[in-house]
Formats: C-alpha cells, structure tokens, sequence
C-alpha cells in the first residue's frame, strides 16, 4: 500500500518559521500553520476557522483531521546563533536597542548581521540546518515519512 511521504522543501520549512513576535495581536490560532492527515496539504488555521470549518483552536485541534506544523522561534535562534558564534556582536545589538526603541531584536540582528557577507552567508546556512532538523523531529514526532528535496541540501 502506498503512504504519504512529507517533502521538506524549501516552501516547507518555511511555513514552520516562527515569526510570531511580527503577528498582529489578533492571531489566536497557535501553530498558525496545520498539517491535514488525509491529504498531507497545510493549511493556515485561522482560514479553518474563518471559513467555519471549526469554531475555535480548541475545536480544530479536537478534530484529529490535523496536525499542528512545528515552530521554529527565529528569534531564539537568532540569539543562539550570536551566543555560539558572535558573542562580540550582542553589544552591538543592545546598543542598537536601546538607541532606536521601535526596533526588536530581530531587525536589529538583520541590521549588524547583514553588515558582512560571510556571518550573513554564516547565518543563512545556520537557520537551515535548524529548520530542516525541526521539521524531520517534528516528522518523527508524529510518524510521518519524509524526504528531504536534494536542492534543500545544496549550498
């Protein structure tokens, strides 16, 4: 018998990105993204809701139709990254932090990271490498088969 097999791609990963600190206040749906068992499409949860095919979180996740997609907190490993490989630029952050209030960590780790091209190259194949183990734990987690796109794993 056929089974369904998760392809991590590029567009998969993606969606488990965690960029919840950019979500507007009103976003009660938490993953945001859902796996469907059946057809092992994603769909965005708070679409489920609007569109009335369940009338809360507590509902949806009730259902057992689907799986809640991981989450990868960017700004946690944002913060890991500098920790383990750039601990001389948390100063630079802070300080941006504190000069330019409306800013959040994250813009301010994109502004100093972004000012060399190899810490930015650095960073770029670090977040990778951590959504790509996310999403194959999150894969075990439930059971589900998987394969990792070979164009993932180049560069």
């Amino acid at each position: 018998m056929f089974k369904r097999e998760i392809k991590i791609t590029q567009d998969f990963i993606n969606y488990g990105l965690d960029l919840s600190y950019e979500v507007n206040a009103n976003n009660t749906v938490d993953p945001m993204f859902w796996l469907r068992k059946s057809n092992y499409k994603i769909y965005d949860g708070e679409k489920l809701i609007e569109k009335g095919k369940y009338k809360s979180v507590y509902e949806l996740k009730k259902s057992k139709k689907y799986i809640p997609l991981y989450k990868t907190d960017i700004v946690v490993e944002e913060k890991d990254f500098v920790e383990k490989f750039y601990p001389e630029l948390e100063k630079d952050i802070l300080d941006i932090l504190k000069k330019y209030p409306k800013y959040n960590y994250d813009s301010a780790f994109y502004y100093i990271i972004s000012k060399n091209s190899k810490r930015e190259e650095h960073w770029c194949k670090y977040l990778k490498e951590r959504l790509i183990a996310d999403a194959v734990s999150w894969c075990e987690k439930y059971n589900l088969r998987y394969a990792i796109d070979n164009n993932l794993l180049s560069v």
